[in-house]
């Protein structure tokens, strides 16, 4: 049976959620149905990929517009069946420059946070939003982690039948087995938050909630541009002792 390649891109190793989820994807594809290869920018970052080194494409590009054209030509050299991304920037920028990709790739697209959130905060997101409302209806399939995203994605005019929703995926075996379970002493309810710390994820707008509810504590675990806005907006609050920061 001949194996149908597949072929993920990341901008690199870095330790956030998206290539967390697309590292879990490629370590864990059916090798029996598919042929996975993983393009990188660049290959800096703490995270490591599971796979043959063969398989692991690395532009060495410190910048994606510098990448772009190195892609499509690996595109073309591996003449994948489908190509999938997670990240807005570079499918909006396969979409674009479709025409020279082999003419039946497919192109996949995984949002990773909700659009009206992540195009609002990024550099010219007037520009980026036009971009992402003309080309993104042209996709073949997007993968929404949320049924609230879903939703959205079809007020862009993506069309129903393109969008599948599969939530982000973890690893448990692999978790459980480098982490000792511990539970943080006291009563009531523990969260715990694990991720960048973003405008996207919306942690600020859980915070004011902590304040009216009683016996609850929320342990964030990451770091981010957010950081020291999330601490200040817990100290205005005086919610210092249901709230802790593990960097």
């Amino acid at each position: 049976m001949k194996l149908l390649p597949i072929l993920l891109v990341l901008p690199s190793y870095a330790g956030g959620g998206a290539e967390r989820v697309i590292i879990n994807l490629i370590e864990n594809i059916d090798s029996n149905l598919f042929d996975p290869y993983l393009v990188m920018q660049n290959t800096k970052g703490p995270l490591k990929c599971d796979i043959s080194e063969k398989k692991i494409i690395d532009l060495s590009a410190s910048k994606f517009r510098y990448a772009l054209l190195p892609l499509i030509k690996e595109i073309n050299r591996v003449k994948p069946t489908i190509v999938l991304s997670t990240f807005p920037h570079i499918t909006i920028s396969l979409l674009i420059f479709r025409k020279l990709l082999p003419r039946d790739t497919i192109i996949l697209g995984r949002e990773p946070n909700m659009p009206s959130s992540s195009l609002s905060h990024r550099p010219f997101s007037f520009i980026f939003k036009r971009l992402y409302n003309n080309f993104m209806p042209n996709i073949d399939g997007v993968i929404a982690t949320s049924i609230a995203m879903k939703k959205e994605l079809i007020c862009r005019g993506i069309a129903k039948n393109k969008i599948s929703i599969i939530y982000n995926p973890i690893h448990m075996n692999k978790i459980r087995k480098s982490l000792k379970a511990e539970r943080f002493g006291g009563k009531g309810l523990r969260l715990v938050f694990v991720g960048r710390l973003v405008y996207q994820k919306g942690l600020d707008r859980i915070l004011p909630i902590l304040k009216d509810i009683e016996d609850i504590h929320l342990t964030i675990l990451g770091e981010g541009s957010e950081d020291i806005r999330l601490k200040n907006i817990v100290r205005k609050l005086d919610i210092t002792n249901k709230v802790t920061f593990l960097g």
